[in-house]
């Protein structure tokens, strides 16, 4: 958040989760940070101004192709669900996802598992379209 330069930690979070909390009640080995509030508040403000659009952009066309491909193996995939650029594809549960992860590993692609026998996939803010594109068509022929 704040460049590492000084270190930062924070939550966003709506108000139902904050209010969660009360004064003292969760700390931060980074966060506080006078300097680093200040350089992080300005960091946000960039990502706002410059990033924002072309995330919800990214989003869409990640959104589109992994219903695409969800409707291609819709007898290995139950479920696509995302926001942003974190997603999760469920496969049926006698469907090896570890074993794909390993594949996409093999590719050069990092990916997790989650429960439910879920791929996680999480790319970077700052990928392009095209890079997604031909990650999805990747993931794709790897399924």
């Amino acid at each position: 958040m704040s460049g590492n330069i000084p270190p930062m930690s924070c939550v966003l979070a709506n108000k139902n989760i904050m209010d969660v909390f009360n004064p003292s009640s969760h700390g931060s080995t980074f966060g506080g940070n006078p300097l680093a509030c200040a350089i992080s508040i300005e960091a946000l403000k960039i990502i706002d101004m410059e990033c924002l659009g072309k995330i919800r952009i990214t989003q869409q066309t990640t959104q589109i192709l992994l219903n695409k491909m969800f409707n291609n193996n819709h007898n290995k995939i139950l479920n696509v669900r995302g926001l942003g650029m974190f997603w999760g594809l469920q496969f049926n549960e006698n469907y090896d996802i570890e074993k794909l992860r390993l594949k996409l590993l093999d590719l050069g692609y990092i990916t997790c598992t989650a429960r439910n026998n879920t791929l996680r996939i999480t790319p970077p803010l700052t990928i392009s379209n095209h890079t997604i594109e031909e990650v999805i068509h990747m993931l794709d022929k790897t399924i």
